[in-house]
């Protein structure tokens, strides 16, 4: 896709401005945690990119053992929509293992872990072993 024009990125840097304010509302309306970027940020970004991108975050509050909600903003300057797009947030140590090996399976035992569809399907096509 061919770089934006500066108009261009005017118009798309006001529609994700508008976006955020929206999430930020919603976010501050159950009093929770809420980071986005600054207009700025949103032009450099769309000068490098077009394509989805996370443009603001909102979380709650919680305790150790509990649980916290989690939402992000995702905006697609795009003309086509853009499917397949995931988030993964990471609730683990501080400090990350540089190893990538441990770093994955460096995680707390009390939370389930969750296989993709892709990979579970692949397995259920797959023939059963022989004895």
């Amino acid at each position: 896709m061919p770089k934006l024009t500066a108009a261009q990125i005017k118009e798309q840097t006001k529609k994700v401005q508008d976006a955020i304010a929206k999430h930020k509302r919603e976010r501050e309306d159950k009093d929770e945690h809420f980071t986005a970027l600054k207009p700025e940020e949103i032009a450099a970004k769309l000068k490098r990119v077009n394509s989805p991108m996370v443009v603001s975050q909102g979380w709650s509050g919680t305790t150790p053992g509990g649980t916290f909600t989690y939402s992000i903003g995702i905006q697609n300057p795009d003309p086509v929509s853009a499917g397949n797009l995931y988030v993964h947030v990471w609730v683990g140590s501080g400090n990350v293992d540089p190893v990538v090996g441990t770093f994955l399976i460096n995680v707390d035992p009390r939370f389930p872990r969750r296989r993709s569809r892709r990979s579970s399907a692949r397995r259920s096509r797959r023939a059963p072993a022989r004895r």
